[in-house]
């Protein structure tokens, strides 16, 4: 990508960071929310919350708050993450997939998120997105793409839960899918 820049975070540890999601703050500014799955050693559960910064002129971010959480049930490996509503989502990468959904969160103590159920089907999940509308969920696997459709009320992420997928591709078989999303 040609107009492709890095912009480091500082104050901020990258052992693994396995996803980068956007979304709305509270005061109405952009939000990416990284999340460091722990799998890298050392690093522990860790979410990032980075004010949007401006592609044109920032040099260098600080996160605005960092996170540490913990699975309510179990130890999970998260590599799929995604906004709901502004609330962050985390999809576990175990057989079925586990989704969790963060009602807030809160830099003092351990977060832990709130289970929503299981996206039958899903294993090893890397990538996991909402469609704008709300209506379908797209996972995807290093080499399998899944699309759910929303089977609740609109705008309910626990509408995806406990159902076939709608449709299943083999995408990349001799690929790694890592990252995805709709457009627009």
């Amino acid at each position: 990508v040609a107009d492709a820049k890095e912009i480091p975070v500082s104050g901020a540890t990258n052992k693994d960071w396995e996803d980068i999601s956007y979304g709305i703050g509270p005061d109405g500014s952009g939000r990416l929310w990284v999340v460091e799955s722990g799998q890298g050693g050392g690093g522990g559960r860790v979410i990032y919350e980075i004010a949007e910064p401006d592609p044109q002129t920032a040099t260098t971010v600080r996160p605005l708050a960092r996170y540490t959480y913990a699975y309510p049930d179990r130890s999970a490996n998260t590599e799929a993450a995604f906004t709901w509503d502004n609330h962050l989502v985390l999809v576990s990468k175990n057989f079925p997939a586990h989704v969790y959904h963060f009602d807030q969160l809160s830099p003092k103590g351990v977060n832990k998120p709130r289970y929503i159920g299981d996206l039958t089907d899903a294993n090893g999940v890397s990538v996991a997105k909402p469609s704008p509308d709300g209506r379908w969920l797209i996972t995807a696997t290093h080499d399998t793409v899944s699309l759910y459709r929303n089977a609740g009320a609109p705008g309910t992420l626990e509408g995806f839960m406990n159902q076939e997928p709608f449709h299943v591709i083999v995408a990349a078989p001799d690929d790694n899918v890592e990252a995805g999303d709709f457009h627009p």
